[in-house]
């Protein structure tokens, strides 16, 4: 199949032939990587954990974070990424008042 009628395409593929710029070969390519597959996208684009990962490393180095610049950047409330600071406190201190306590 060469040609496109794209008057005869599902709704989502004509959607995503309409991002690829109505390029037809591109959609051709699209179909056959993903053609028998249903996917669902997730909400966020950058994995949780992996921000979580960042956020403490941030910490750890003693950087300084700008909540409202990284809930932009990743894509996450404001609120969660404070939730995930405070958490990280929380297991700092927790973990400097077992490492007394071993003492």
């Amino acid at each position: 199949m060469n040609e496109i009628d794209e008057t005869l395409l599902n709704d989502a593929y004509f959607q995503i032939y309409v991002f690829l710029d109505k390029d037809k070969d591109k959609l051709l390519k699209f179909v056959d990587k993903f053609g028998e597959q249903q996917i669902n996208f997730p909400v966020h684009l950058y994995d949780r954990e992996k921000v979580v990962t960042y956020l403490s490393n941030k910490l750890a180095n003693n950087q300084e974070i700008d909540v409202a610049f990284e809930s932009r950047l990743l894509g996450y409330s404001k609120r969660w990424v404070n939730t995930i600071l405070r958490e990280y406190q929380k297991s700092k201190i927790q973990d400097e008042q077992n490492g007394k306590e071993d003492e």
